[in-house]
């Protein structure tokens, strides 16, 4: 998969041309590529951020009017400038108030409110969720081993626990999906106080949906080699899936705690040798985001902005960032497994709007982008904050 050259923004009016309708409802909407959609040339409108010219244009099918506009990431955006900026912000773990220090502090001529962070990262966040549904019809078949192990966050409360399982490639160390689970975490407070209602077999759900998907991505007839640890909800997954028989499982079991610097057995160093991969990924979101790390309070308010954020860090793992930063070699995930040519920058990753509509998204994954997950808390937000809040 290649990026586009130009973004839609910095895209000369003459020379853009649009590969769809926008409108969810038109039958142009869902063209697949290399087919010629046909539209009309509609005049201009000047925009009030810089004043610039923006082409109109007007679908033959359902005569409904757009712009070149609606294509950009920046789409109603009065400040269209810090979108690249806030998502190299939000890969390197910076917090959103940080960030909005820091660009008041570039630019004192063009402040930036607070406010204004929360509706970017979630701009962010949607954007690289939905490219990595997009990357996966180019994912070459699986012929790797594949770790997975669940990297567990919270959200709001301690006691209100998010498990997302996270599958990594032996060889490349791509990270394939994010499937998320609730579970409450028992604490003496919560035994007298319950305030987070407990989610049953929520663990092994998520560890079904991920076999799903990676056993759509195993070439017919062939097995998927699978590494994790002994949490009894990857055997309880693999027991019940009714494709259990192409699932070649590989249990290592997690070492006791040891103190520090005590020396390793032969169990644990090959148990530390299996999951390396996982291992590395979930060590870098611990350090990397800041409302993940251990001794934090910086919990997001909901799963869906926690989750978004890990997109964020998929993305940013699997296309931008080397797979080692020690050597001289700019190969990256991607680059691993050939699905890209070259390593991505922040620009390629939001040079053009994707729709929600034309791209397959897993049922947890809409919900995430619709935020419609329950929460266990019991709350129930209203339709605004579900847009907006994080």
């Amino acid at each position: 998969m290649r990026p586009r050259r130009i973004p839609v923004e910095h895209t000369a009016p003459s020379a853009f041309r649009p590969p769809f309708c926008p409108w969810p409802h038109c039958a142009d909407h869902r063209l697949a590529r290399g087919r010629r959609y046909r539209s009309v040339r509609n005049g201009f409108y000047p925009r009030k951020g810089d004043r610039r010219r923006v082409q109109r244009f007007r679908c033959k099918r359902c005569r409904r009017g757009f712009s070149q506009q609606t294509f950009s990431v920046t789409y109603c955006m009065k400040r269209p400038d810090l979108l690249p900026r806030v998502a190299n912000w939000l890969a390197s773990g910076a917090p959103l108030r940080r960030i909005a220090r820091s660009l008041n502090g570039l630019c004192p001529g063009a402040p930036c409110h607070p406010s204004t962070l929360p509706r970017l990262a979630r701009r962010v966040g949607s954007q690289c969720l939905l490219l990595q549904h997009e990357l996966r019809p180019d994912l070459p078949p699986i012929t790797e081993s594949i770790v997975v192990d669940h990297f567990v966050t919270f959200a709001g409360l301690q006691e209100n626990a998010l498990a997302v399982a996270t599958p990594v490639g032996a060889e490349s160390w791509f990270v394939y999906t994010l499937e998320p689970a609730w579970h409450r975490r028992a604490t003496a407070a919560s035994r007298r106080r319950r305030r987070v209602e407990p989610t049953p077999h929520d663990l092994r759900r998520s560890v079904t949906r991920t076999l799903d998907t990676l056993l759509a991505l195993v070439p017919p007839g062939a097995g998927l080699e699978l590494i994790s640890d002994d949490a009894p909800s990857h055997a309880r997954a693999i027991a019940r899936h009714p494709e259990r028989r192409r699932i070649r499982h590989t249990v290592h079991r997690n070492p006791p705690r040891r103190r520090r610097r005590a020396r390793r057995d032969g169990a644990t160093r090959r148990r530390d040798a299996a999951m390396f991969p996982v291992d590395l990924t979930h060590k870098l979101q611990r350090n990397w985001l800041a409302d993940h790390r251990r001794e934090t309070l910086a919990f997001p308010r909901r799963g869906e902005a926690a989750i978004e954020r890990l997109a964020v860090f998929a993305v940013y793992r699997n296309l931008i960032q080397r797979v080692s930063e020690r050597r001289n070699d700019p190969t990256t995930p991607a680059m691993r497994l050939g699905v890209t040519d070259r390593p991505w920058r922040w620009s390629d990753v939001l040079a053009e709007r994707r729709f929600p509509t034309r791209i397959p998204l897993d049922p947890s994954a809409a919900r995430v982008f619709q935020r419609t997950l329950r929460d266990p808390r019991g709350i129930d937000w209203p339709p605004h904050v579900r847009r907006r809040a994080l």
